[in-house]
């Protein structure tokens, strides 16, 4: 679940001139979503991520420098769409499964992402109900 979003876009400066703003998700839905992902088997991680228009841009060393400051991920929407919730007086939240690993290359099968796909829709509704 990404509890903010980082992001080498533009996006974060648009919205209010002169500012960088922290694009964050609703808290009452990051709340609500981690604990129903509690109440489930499955190991759910919560933290930063970086959402970026360049996902397939080779830049070595930059997960490794992100992760010191505890980014979790690589993804390409959260930001905008945390942008977009605060923009418009919404509520959003991010809640992401993984296909790959970035620093290793290694994957899941069809069969685990579809698991986790199922599991993260599972917490989305459930947190739905909660709030």
């Amino acid at each position: 679940m990404a509890s903010a979003a980082h992001t080498d876009s533009s996006t974060s400066r648009l919205l209010v001139d002169g500012v960088t703003l922290s694009l964050v998700p609703s808290f009452p839905l990051l709340r609500a979503a981690a604990d129903a992902a509690r109440r489930g088997a499955d190991s759910v991680h919560v933290g930063a991520v970086l959402t970026t228009d360049h996902f397939y841009l080779h830049r070595p060393g930059l997960m490794k420098e992100l992760a010191g400051y505890g980014v979790l991920a690589v993804e390409m929407e959260a930001a905008g769409l945390y942008a977009a919730a605060a923009r418009e007086g919404g509520e959003a939240l991010a809640i992401l499964t993984v296909s790959d690993h970035i620093g290793t290359g290694a994957a899941l099968t069809a069969a685990q992402r579809e698991t986790g796909f199922e599991r993260m829709v599972d917490i989305a509704a459930t947190s739905l109900l909660d709030i």
